[in-house]
């Protein structure tokens, strides 16, 4: 399955850039979640990841931002911060656990 298509040949890079272009309507949340994603599947090296968010998962984060200045930016969130439903491992897999919520930087 497959999202939306990104209406710019290449969305912004920064924060301030995404946040900018969300309040113009130039780009969505979604939009910028695609994006992403396609430049994790093109260029991410798995080296870098331990664990992840499945796109769908993403995607309908992306659907729902939560309000906020960051709001609909796309984020990595380092392994020894609780994310609900994901491993928490602290770069150490033998020692992952599942959190139950969270964290409130999250």
């Amino acid at each position: 399955m497959t999202g939306p298509a990104v209406h710019r040949a290449d969305p912004p890079v920064t924060i301030a850039g995404l946040i900018e272009a969300f309040a113009s309507g130039e780009l969505s949340p979604s939009e910028a979640m695609e994006a992403t994603i396609a430049r994790v599947e093109t260029n991410g090296d798995p080296a870098v990841w331990i664990g992840g968010v499945d796109a769908d998962s993403a995607r309908r984060a992306a659907r729902n931002p939560v309000a906020g200045p960051l709001s609909g930016v796309p984020c990595a969130v380092k392994d020894n911060i609780d994310v609900g439903g994901a491993p928490t491992t602290a770069g150490c897999p033998a020692y992952s656990y599942e959190a139950a919520t969270s964290a409130t930087a999250v």
